[in-house]
C-alpha cells in the first residue's frame, strides 16, 4: 500500500511548487491567446503574490510537500488556530488527482484540528465535491470567485 506523507517546504523545493501551482492554472491559461513565455511569466507573478499572502496571512500554516512513496506530488497547506483551522490548499499533479489522495489529506485535517474547519474554493472546481463530503458547507460569503466553506 502506498504511503502518502508531508514534509516541511524547503527552499530547494521552490520549483516543484511553482510547477504544481502553475499545473492548477493550466485550463485557465489555455483559452488566452498569449505567447507561452508570456504564461510563465504571468505564472511566476501570480504564485509569488500567492505565497506571499498566504506566508503572511497563515504565518505558522504548515506549508508542506505531499510526497506519495517518497516522491513530491503537491503541496498541502494548513493552519490551526485557537478557535479553528483553515485548509488553505490542497494542490496535485494533474497525474495524481481524482485517486483518492485529496480526500486522505482533508480527513487528516479534519481530524487533527479537532474544530471548526474553513476554506475558500473556487465555486466550479471539482474539490467542491469532495470537501462536501465531509461535511463542508457554504456560509453564503464569496471571495471573487471563492466560496468560503465550513465544517464543524
Amino acid at each position: 500500500m502506498a504511503t502518502i506523507t508531508l514534509r516541511p517546504c524547503t527552499e530547494a523545493d521552490e520549483p516543484f511548487l511553482f510547477e504544481v501551482y502553475a499545473s492548477s492554472r493550466d485550463r485557465e491559461l489555455a483559452a488566452v491567446p498569449w505567447p507561452a513565455g508570456v504564461k510563465v511569466n504571468f505564472l511566476r507573478g501570480q504564485y509569488e503574490l500567492q505565497k506571499r499572502h498566504y506566508r503572511t496571512a497563515f504565518a505558522n500554516a504548515l506549508f508542506a510537500v505531499v510526497e506519495h512513496d517518497g516522491v513530491p506530488i503537491g503541496r498541502f497547506y494548513g493552519w490551526h488556530g485557537l478557535e479553528h483551522s483553515v485548509l488553505i490548499e490542497i494542490t496535485l499533479l494533474p497525474p495524481w488527482r481524482g485517486q483518492g489522495i485529496g480526500g486522505e489529506l482533508v480527513a487528516r485535517f479534519v481530524e487533527e484540528a479537532g474544530q471548526r474547519v474553513t476554506l475558500h474554493v473556487e465555486e466550479s472546481n471539482p474539490a467542491r465535491r469532495l470537501y462536501e463530503r465531509f461535511g463542508f458547507q457554504p456560509t453564503g460569503e464569496s471571495n471573487g470567485p471563492h466560496i468560503k466553506m465550513a465544517r464543524g
